[in-house]
């Protein structure tokens, strides 16, 4: 009988402990997950998850929406939750690491909607730093982020921003994205 319940004790310590089974890229934005929520308000970890953050659409999607909808899918809105925390005092760290990850992706809802949302709302709020970060793009990158951002109902608030930035180049490509649109 002792045998039996050390056995059980065992696996459930092990089953316990266990962490999921994730590829490489999701592994390591969980693992600064894992650690931001242990300290979330220590600038350390904050900065962890922005860096091991997917820095594209390819790895955004592999990690968040992959083909069998494991690895983080389940999760993926607590993922977006607690960037959008640390965006708060970080604006200027997170615009520029999440503004990229949109190339050539098309609107939906779900966490690419909330994505959509608080890039356009930290562009609002930090216009030289978006405009710095797009300037460092191609026109191609730029107009697809244009188009990608152009169905949000903050755009025409984006595009005010980007007027009074007196960011012509910018601001053109915005507006015609806008105006192809229409």
């Amino acid at each position: 009988m002792r045998y039996l319940f050390f056995i059980l004790f065992t696996c459930v310590c092990f089953s316990a402990n266990a962490q999921p089974e994730l590829k490489p890229d999701a592994r390591k934005i969980y693992d600064a997950y894992v650690e931001y929520r242990k300290e979330p308000h220590a600038p350390e970890h904050q900065m962890r998850f922005v860096r091991d953050f997917p820095a594209s659409k390819e790895v955004f999607l592999k990690v968040f929406y992959p083909d069998g909808l494991d690895e983080l899918y389940a999760t993926r809105a607590e993922y977006m939750k607690t960037l959008q925390e640390i965006a708060v005092p970080f604006p200027k760290v997170v615009l520029p690491k999440i503004t990229p990850i949109v190339i050539g992706m098309k609107s939906a809802g779900d966490i690419v909607g909330q994505l959509q949302n608080l890039i356009v709302d930290l562009a609002i709020k930090e216009t030289p730093t978006f405009c710095e970060t797009l300037h460092k793009l191609k026109k191609k990158e730029v107009s697809s982020i244009a188009s990608f951002l152009s169905d949000n109902a903050r755009y025409n608030e984006l595009l005010n921003a980007l007027r009074q930035m007196n960011d012509t180049k910018m601001l053109n490509i915005f507006t015609s994205v806008n105006t192809s649109k229409q």
